[in-house]
């Protein structure tokens, strides 16, 4: 089974569109702020768990996948 990033019909991988995301916002902030910007994302997801201890990694990912999409969509408007 392959997810699909777009409402558009596509074959292109979810993993793909993720990583193009990634690239695109790498490229319009500075890498200092992106970094603070998903810190603190990951941070937040943290909170709303309790702080239970395993699944940092999770949140970071999840935070990261996050703002790349945010700063992408704020490109597109």
């Amino acid at each position: 089974m392959r997810l699909m990033v777009s409402a558009q019909p596509s074959d292109r991988p979810l993993s793909a569109a993720i990583a193009d995301n990634a690239r695109i916002a790498q490229s319009l902030v500075e890498p200092a702020m992106r970094h603070a910007m998903i810190t603190e994302a990951a941070y937040f997801r943290a909170l709303r768990r309790g702080f239970a201890p395993g699944h940092e990694l999770d949140d970071w990912l999840a935070a990261e996948i996050e703002i790349n999409e945010l700063l992408v969509n704020a490109l597109l408007k």
